[in-house]
């Protein structure tokens, strides 16, 4: 279990925006005092807050932008229109468009996930939502979970499909860190779905998406 914890939680980003058009080559040392040489080079710019990235192939990239617009980025070029923008977006602080992830049968069915915070009657939650990606357009399939707790500070929230082919969810705190241990609160856990949003059986807590929570998994595991 472990493995599929660590799997889950690192997951790595990198992007480079704004930098030079120039290849630069930089020599970092490392902890063993050898050398290595890096190449630095910009793959794309003029993309705002880039939160998520997929591979939907070796030439076509899907990209978050948190103030709501899914972007295309083929052969290495951003292209000018979204792919979708999403008009119902919060974006007034560190809450957005931010979770984006393939299903593990993409090549087959062409399902993405994505997660987003929107106000609900004054409140800020977070929803995620499965498309099908059509190459131009996506068109909505299905809500995956809703009224996650958010706000504008904390708010989640990272997807990502672990090797049991199960959607795992981040929450953040939304600000009340005293929740994160409390099962009735979504606050502050690692969420595990099935990929249609139903809740698997062999979840630690029955009838609960809650994978995680706190500081410890339900083996007393620390992460």
């Amino acid at each position: 279990m472990n493995i599929l914890l660590n799997s889950f939680i690192a997951v790595f980003f990198f992007f480079t925006a704004g930098c030079s058009d120039k290849k630069k080559e930089v020599k970092l040392e490392q902890v063993n005092s050898k050398k290595s040489e890096y190449l630095i080079e910009v793959f794309v710019k003029d993309l705002e807050v880039p939160w998520s990235i997929i591979f939907t192939s070796d030439s076509r990239v899907l990209v978050n932008e948190r103030p709501g617009r899914l972007r295309i980025i083929e052969n290495g070029r951003l292209l000018p229109e979204p792919l979708k923008t999403f008009d119902e977006v919060s974006n007034n602080s560190e809450e957005g468009l931010m979770g984006l992830a393939l299903d593990p049968n993409y090549d087959a069915n062409k399902l993405i996930y994505m997660s987003y915070a929107y106000k609900n009657d004054g409140d800020l939650q977070v929803k995620v939502v499965r498309y099908k990606d059509n190459g131009n357009s996506i068109s909505f399939e299905k809500l995956i979970i809703d009224n996650l707790p958010a706000a504008q500070y904390h708010a989640g929230c990272r997807l990502k499909f672990g090797p049991d082919k199960k959607l795992y969810i981040t929450t953040g705190d939304a600000g009340d860190r005293k929740f994160a241990q409390d099962l009735n609160k979504m606050n502050g856990k690692i969420l595990r779905v099935n990929n249609d949003g139903t809740i698997p059986v062999d979840n630690p807590f029955p009838n609960s998406p809650v994978w995680t929570y706190g500081h410890r998994n339900p083996q007393g595991i620390d992460w």
